[in-house]
């Protein structure tokens, strides 16, 4: 790879050999990776154990042990199996559970063991977006992202806090669109997003369902709208994926029906400050159209408070940095929807899982009021592919020049790492 001078002093990089992209990965990706990496080892031990974070992840997983307030109260299988899940979280589903029994086994140190899953899926899913990246755009913008979401604000936030699952949610989204995105129509990407999308429900039902209902709403838009790369409708494939995907889903089915017996044996079960409940249905009403009220209704507002990580930059600076460009992100992908003759582009199925993505999620959301910056993590694959089409957009601007993009990028990685409530309150 052969800069000019003169191309180095503007920033104007332009690809120019086949091993751009080898080069974009060690002086673009790994570098973001080791930040990312630094950040949360630093909140692994610096970071001290909230209340609900006590509450739910060591408290509960020492009661699997036989100690703590919650040991004794039944046999060990039924704690693991349905008792630890059902009573200490909104999950409902055991999968997250079973991982932090798992990293306590091996790692006997509690907090320690508590948040590591979190760090490793966080990094793991950090290196599958820019995977999906490289696929998507061209370079530099793969290495932009990366940086973008190294330093992400939310994202480190429940990178390293024990009580959240959205780590695992975010990977698993990355899967699911790459699925819609990159492989579209053939049968591995299509097992690959079911065993996504049922991984995602065993450990947090509620969210795993939503990047369900997401995959499948763009999956039929893209059939209906798109098809003009070729998609035709097969009746016999359709039939051939659904009896593929039960067989995916039935061992979760099984631990629900499971799960509604164990319920109703009991009566009822207590699901963490929820209340109380007498079977699954019920607290998923609880958790959607029965959210904001009784004991939840001092966690939603006003529409506007689901938007207030979006405002409040002394708080959330990254987040509050990348809003404006996903919104205009957001526009550009309604553009390529728009576009004549160019339906069935590359961008248009990216606008297409933007559009659907932020909108399909966030309205809930907006509707409810719900303030929680873990919400925004459910379409953090779609916001930062509307700020990719952003960034591309101002890559390929009128004059070729990108050195005032990189100049961008790096105030915000600048603001990112300077979070006074996260590095300097820790370091200093």
């Amino acid at each position: 790879m052969r800069v000019a001078l003169g191309d180095f002093l503007e920033l104007n990089l332009r690809v120019r050999s086949a091993d751009d992209a080898r080069l974009q990965t060690i002086f673009g990706f790994w570098p973001a990776f080791l930040v990312a990496f630094a950040l949360r080892l630093v909140g692994l031990f610096k970071f001290p154990f909230l209340d609900e974070e006590d509450r739910m992840m060591r408290v509960a997983v020492n009661g699997l042990f036989g100690y703590g307030p919650q040991s004794g109260q039944a046999p060990f299988w039924e704690n693991l199996l349905f008792r630890t899940p059902l009573s200490n979280s909104q999950a409902i589903t055991p999968l997250w559970w079973w991982t932090e029994y798992v990293a306590r086994l091996v790692v006997k140190d509690e907090t320690l063991s508590a948040r590591l899953p979190a760090l490793l899926t966080g990094l793991i899913g950090l290196a599958l977006f820019y995977w999906l990246a490289r696929q998507l755009f061209p370079f530099p913008i793969p290495a932009l992202l990366a940086w973008l979401l190294a330093v992400h604000d939310v994202f480190l936030w429940v990178g390293t806090k024990a009580q959240y699952v959205e780590s695992f949610i975010f990977a698993l989204s990355v899967l699911i669109a790459w699925a819609l995105l990159v492989a579209q129509g053939k049968w591995r990407p299509f097992v690959v997003a079911v065993l996504a999308s049922t991984t995602a429900m065993g450990f947090f039902l509620l969210k795993g369902m939503t990047l369900t209902f997401n995959a499948l709403a763009v999956g039929v838009a893209q059939t209906a709208l798109l098809r003009g790369g070729g998609r035709r409708l097969n009746f016999e494939t359709i039939v051939q994926r659904a009896i593929f995907a039960g067989l995916i889903v039935t061992p979760l089915a099984v631990w629900l029906l499971a799960a509604q017996a164990y319920i109703t044996a009991h009566y009822q079960v207590r699901v963490a400050e929820l209340g109380y409940f007498r079977g699954i249905a019920d607290i998923l009403y609880a958790l959607t159209f029965g959210y904001g009220t009784g004991r939840t209704a001092s966690l939603v507002g006003p529409p506007y408070f689901a938007l207030i990580t979006y405002s409040q930059g002394d708080a959330w600076p990254t987040s509050t940095f990348l809003f404006p460009l996903m919104l205009a992100g957001f526009g550009l992908a309604l553009r390529e929807l728009v576009k004549k003759g160019q339906a069935a582009s590359a961008k248009a199925h990216i606008g297409l899982y933007v559009v659907l993505g932020i909108a399909l999620t966030l309205t809930p959301v907006v509707r409810k009021g719900s303030f929680g910056e873990r919400y925004h993590i459910l379409y953090l694959v779609a916001t930062l592919l509307a700020v990719g089409l952003t960034l591309e957009q101002m890559w390929r601007g009128e004059n070729g020049r990108g050195g005032w993009l990189i100049g961008l990028t790096g105030i915000y990685v600048g603001i990112g790492l300077s979070w006074a409530d996260w590095v300097n309150g820790v370091l200093r």
